[in-house]
């Protein structure tokens, strides 16, 4: 009887406590307020600038084609090729930084040379802008060198050297990055490639002393502008090293370092072809319009400007491939290979048939 008594005291209990619904106890899901798609929201931050960059160098160039009337086609393709490197620079910067978003912490002079690349081409659009204004500053006397402004002269030496200091960041950015070691002929290489970037300038060189008498006034300006051409090759021959030497050392992803080489050699192979032309006219003294030699000497110029585009191109198809890969990808490839080499340790350690039923005899 005490039994039945506590048993209904109980239910008693129950009825009284409130009820709640199932619907009513999951919590009910608020409504996202206006906000960005998510596939932008998950681009980093650091993306931006060089994004906002690419659009205004892009809108640049076509305005300033579109003002332009081409005589023919093949200069309106010489002046897309021309534009071609100031639109990729920054794009190198979304690639990169879109498959290392954490370079500025793990990859830091990578990192800082891929922006030193985009700004070098700042410099670039914003000479005919500046040019005025240091004209304006310092007048440049028509009857002493270097017959220009020397504030204006001292910008253009200060762009070479930022595109020279970004080519040696990204080099050393990449090398650094590297996880094996040179195999044999590595300094072959780079001595190859230094042999390479110096031939031009000593071409340049060669045909200002010859001329030297003439225009004594001007020796230290032209100097300072050969060596900061020579330097400015020097970092294309050390970016090609590193990454042809990164290529043969078997870097992944083998697809970007590969493309980088390819971009590299292709630059310094152009300038070798137009040091070489260009010594067979210093060697020719005077070159009559029309002939083989000045029409061979234009048409490497132009055949230039499009290998330049390609180059650039190139490079950024190498960024976009995942150059250079992260410490997490090869983290996975290392143990997927070691992954691999025990499997393939265990099968042949196993006899055949090892691990199966025995037949029942």
């Amino acid at each position: 009887m005490d039994l039945d008594r506590h048993v209904s005291r109980h239910h008693a209990a129950r009825m009284d406590e409130p009820t709640v619904s199932a619907a009513e106890a999951v919590p009910a899901h608020e409504p996202r307020g206006p906000h960005l798609p998510d596939v932008l929201t998950r681009i980093p931050l650091i993306v931006w600038p060089f994004v906002v960059l690419a659009a205004w160098v892009a809108y640049v160039q076509w305005d300033g084609a579109a003002r332009t009337a081409f005589p023919s086609a093949i200069e309106a393709l010489s002046a897309a090729a021309g534009a071609t490197p100031h639109v990729v620079a920054p794009l190198i910067g979304v690639a990169f930084f879109l498959r290392h978003r954490d370079a500025p912490r793990l990859m830091p002079m990578l990192a800082f040379g891929v922006a030193l690349l985009a700004g070098h081409r700042v410099l670039v659009l914003l000479a005919p802008v500046v040019a005025p204004v240091l004209e304006g500053l310092a007048p440049a006397n028509p009857e002493e060198p270097p017959f220009e402004s020397l504030l204006l002269f001292g910008y253009r030496l200060l762009t070479s050297l930022v595109e020279t200091f970004a080519l040696l960041y990204v080099a050393r950015g990449l090398g650094s990055a590297r996880r094996f070691v040179d195999v044999r002929g590595a300094r072959l290489i780079v001595l190859l490639a230094v042999l390479a970037a110096a031939c031009l300038p000593a071409v340049n060189a060669w045909n200002f002393a010859q001329q030297s008498e003439q225009f004594a006034a001007q020796v230290p300006y032209v100097t300072v502008s050969i060596l900061a051409g020579f330097a400015t090759l020097l970092g294309w021959a050390y970016l090609t090293a590193t990454a042809v030497n990164g290529r043969r050392a078997g870097e992944d992803p083998a697809s970007g370092w590969t493309l980088a080489a390819v971009a590299g050699l292709a630059m310094l192979l152009m300038t070798v072809a137009i040091a070489a032309v260009s010594a067979a006219v210093v060697m020719a003294g005077t070159v009559e319009p029309g002939s083989t030699l000045y029409d061979a000497y234009f048409a490497l110029y132009r055949i230039y400007g499009f290998g330049v585009a390609a180059v650039w191109l190139a490079l950024l198809a190498a960024f976009a491939f995942g150059l250079p890969a992260d410490e997490d990808d090869s983290d996975e490839l290392d143990e997927s290979d070691e992954l691999d080499e025990s499997d393939e340790l265990d099968e042949s350690d196993d006899p055949a048939g090892a691990g199966e039923p025995a037949a029942a005899s």
